[in-house]
């Protein structure tokens, strides 16, 4: 008689319970100490991106989504003077 074959979210889970000695982390320690701004820029010089790109770039680093990168971005931004 054949095993029944499991669906991709149990072969996931089942996968997931294995332990490993030294799991890897999920995510990387977001680096906070340097302004949303100034890591932008940071990337924009030295990894040559584009503003667009250096966001998304610096959002993922963070663990936050790209709009609530823009919108500290704007919000840590005094408004230009005319």
């Amino acid at each position: 008689m054949q095993s029944p074959r499991r669906s991709s979210r149990q072969r996931r889970n089942h996968l997931a319970d294995r332990s490993l000695p030294n799991p890897p982390s999920r995510a990387p320690t977001p680096d906070t100490s340097q302004s949303l701004a100034a890591r932008v820029e940071e990337l924009i010089h030295q990894a040559k991106l584009d503003r667009k790109e250096a966001l998304k770039l610096a959002a993922k680093e963070r663990g936050i989504t790209r709009r609530d990168a823009y919108r500290q971005l704007l919000d840590d931004t005094p408004p230009e003077s005319s």
